[in-house]
C-alpha cells in the first residue's frame, strides 16, 4: 500500500513540474513590458485611451511605446497618468493620432471641481502627446485641459489644438497647460494652438529657491485669452521663442523670477490689454555657467497702457526688439524700466508710442548698464523720462541720463516702416 501511495505522489511531482515548466513558458502578454506601437479604437489593441494608460502605468516599458489613436473618432475621457516603470530617453511614450494624413482624433471632457483637468500627468515621465484636438467644456473656475504635478518631467506636449472655454476671468485661471507649486521640469510645448481660456500656459515652481528648469514654449499660436498667454513665475533658464499672440486681454507675456539665461525671442505680440511683455525679479546670470536673460527680436503691437515692462530686474539684454503703443494715456510707455534692478542693456530697440505718451519711461535709472542705438518715437509733449523728469527730446534724454549717444528720433512713417521689417 505504501509503495503505491509513493508511486501516485512521484506521478503527481512529475506531472506539476511538467506544468510548471509550461506556465513559465507562455508568454503572459497582460504582464510584460509594453514595447512597439498599440493602436487605440474600436477594434483596436484598446477601444479606450484610459485602457491603455492602465496597460501603461500597470506594465511599465522596456522600449520606446507608441500609442496610435484612431483619427477622426472622437474620445469622451479624462485621464490619468501616474509614474511608470522604466521610462527613459529612449523608452519614451507617445500618444498621437493614427498616421492618416490631414486627420486627428479628438479627446473631450468636462471638469468638475474634484477633476479640474482633461489629461493628468501625475508624476509620469517621457510621455508625449502629439497631433491631436483636446476640448474643455468647463465653466470660468474649472477648465483646465493639462496638468502637470509630482515630478512629472521631459514631458511634451506637439502639434496640438488647445480648446478652452470662452471666459472673461480677469485672473490667471482657468489655463489650459497649468503646473502649480510643483516642481516641473523639461516641459517642452511646441507648435500648438491655444484657443480662448482666462491663459494659455501657467507654469510655477515651487519658490524662488526651487526652481523649474528647462521649460521651451516654442512657436505656439495663442488667440483670445481673457488673461494672458504664457505665465511663468519661478523658472530656471525658461525659452519662449517664436510665439504668436493676438487678443490676450491683461498681458501677452507675464515672467516673474525667472533667472539664469531666461529667453524671450524673435516672439510677435498684437494685444489689446495694459501690458504686451512684463517681466520682473528675473535675475539672468553673469556668464558661464549661467548667461545673462535675453529680450530679443520681438515685435509687440499694443492696445493698452505699457509695451515692454522690465520691473527690478537683473543681468539682462534688451535688444533688436520693435514696440508700438497704438493707445493709452500721456502717462503711457511703449517701453519702461520701473523699480531697481541693475546691469540691464537696452540695445537697437525701436519703440514707438503713437498716442503721444513716453517712448521710453525710466524710473528705474539705476538699472541701466547702456542704453544705445535705439529709436524712440512719440508726438506728444515728452519723448521720454528719466527719472522723475520729463524730457521733450532726445538731446535732453542724452543730457540727463549720459546715455543714448547714437539714438535717434525718426518720424512715424519710417519708424513703422522699419517695424514691418522686424
Amino acid at each position: 500500500m505504501s509503495h503505491q501511495i509513493s508511486h501516485i505522489t512521484k506521478r503527481i511531482i512529475i506531472l506539476l513540474s511538467i506544468l510548471a515548466v509550461g506556465l513559465f513558458s507562455l508568454p503572459i502578454s497582460g504582464y510584460a513590458d509594453l514595447s512597439g506601437t498599440y493602436t487605440i479604437g474600436e477594434g483596436r489593441n484598446y477601444t479606450s485611451i484610459s485602457s491603455a494608460v492602465t496597460s501603461l502605468t500597470s506594465q511599465g516599458v522596456s522600449g520606446p511605446v507608441i500609442f496610435n489613436i484612431s483619427e477622426n473618432m472622437t474620445y469622451d475621457e479624462q485621464i490619468v497618468i501616474g509614474p511608470i516603470t522604466s521610462p527613459s530617453s529612449t523608452n519614451t511614450i507617445t500618444f498621437q493620432s493614427g498616421p492618416a494624413i490631414g486627420s486627428s482624433a479628438t479627446v473631450q471632457f468636462t471638469p468638475t471641481a474634484a477633476d479640474n483637468y482633461v489629461i493628468r500627468l501625475n508624476g509620469a515621465d517621457y510621455v508625449s502627446f502629439k497631433n491631436l484636438i483636446i476640448n474643455s467644456y468647463g465653466n470660468n473656475t474649472y477648465g483646465i485641459i493639462v496638468r502637470l504635478e509630482s515630478d512629472a518631467d521631459l514631458n511634451e506636449f506637439l502639434n496640438i489644438i488647445f480648446n478652452g472655454i470662452s471666459t472673461t476671468s480677469s485672473g490667471n485661471t482657468p489655463a489650459l497647460i497649468i503646473s502649480e507649486n510643483s516642481s516641473v521640469d523639461y516641459i517642452r510645448i511646441e507648435e500648438n494652438t491655444f484657443k480662448n481660456g482666462a491663459s494659455g500656459i501657467v507654469m510655477r515652481g515651487v519658490n524662488s529657491s526651487n526652481l523649474s528648469s528647462g521649460t521651451q514654449i516654442l512657436n505656439n499660436t495663442f488667440n483670445n485669452q481673457s488673461w494672458g498667454a504664457p505665465y511663468l513665475l519661478y523658472q530656471n533658464a525658461p525659452q519662449l521663442i517664436g510665439n504668436t499672440v493676438s487678443g490676450a486681454g491683461q498681458r501677452g507675456f507675464k515672467l516673474q523670477s525667472c533667472d539664469n539665461g531666461l529667453q524671450i525671442l524673435k516672439n510677435k505680440v498684437s494685444v489689446n490689454s495694459s501690458y504686451g511683455l512684463y517681466f520682473y525679479y528675473c535675475d539672468g546670470g553673469t556668464g558661464l555657467p549661467f548667461p545673462r536673460g535675453l529680450v530679443a527680436n520681438n515685435f509687440l503691437a499694443v492696445t493698452g497702457t505699457y509695451g515692454l515692462y522690465s520691473y527690478d530686474n537683473t543681468y539682462q539684454d534688451i535688444l533688436y526688439n520693435g514696440v508700438n503703443l497704438s493707445q493709452g494715456s500721456t502717462a503711457s510707455a511703449a517701453f519702461i524700466i520701473d523699480g531697481t534692478g541693475s546691469t540691464v542693456n537696452v540695445q537697437n530697440n525701436i519703440f514707438a508710442n503713437s498716442v503721444g505718451g513716453y517712448a521710453a519711461s525710466i524710473s528705474g535709472t539705476p538699472a541701466i548698464n547702456t542704453s544705445d542705438y535705439n529709436n524712440l518715437y512719440s508726438p506728444g509733449n515728452y519723448l521720454a523720462r528719466w527719472g522723475t523728469t520729463n524730457l521733450i527730446d532726445l538731446a535732453r534724454l542724452q543730457s540727463a541720463s549720459s546715455q543714448d549717444a547714437h539714438s535717434v528720433t525718426d518720424s512715424y512713417q519710417k519708424v513703422m516702416k522699419m517695424m514691418l521689417m522686424k
